[in-house]
């Protein structure tokens, strides 16, 4: 069996009211519920750029820029 933590997390109400509605449906925990959300929707999640990802290209690209312009100067 899995240890189990404890984990705080906020949703927007909206959210967390559709996890409860489809926790009544299923006769299931909120908790199971977004952790089969999880398991389904990893792999797509895995898929999205980091969060830094438009930063790191930038600063790749000023990278790229100074070397041309050391290069033909």
């Amino acid at each position: 069996m899995a240890t189990k933590q404890k984990l705080t997390l906020y949703f927007p109400p909206e959210l967390l009211e559709e996890a409860r509605l489809e926790a009544s449906r299923q006769e299931r925990t909120v908790s199971w519920i977004l952790q089969k959300a999880w398991e389904f929707a990893r792999h797509e999640i895995h898929k999205l750029p980091s969060a830094d990802a438009p930063l790191r290209a930038s600063v790749e690209q000023e990278t790229r820029d100074e070397s041309w312009c050391s290069q033909t100067g």
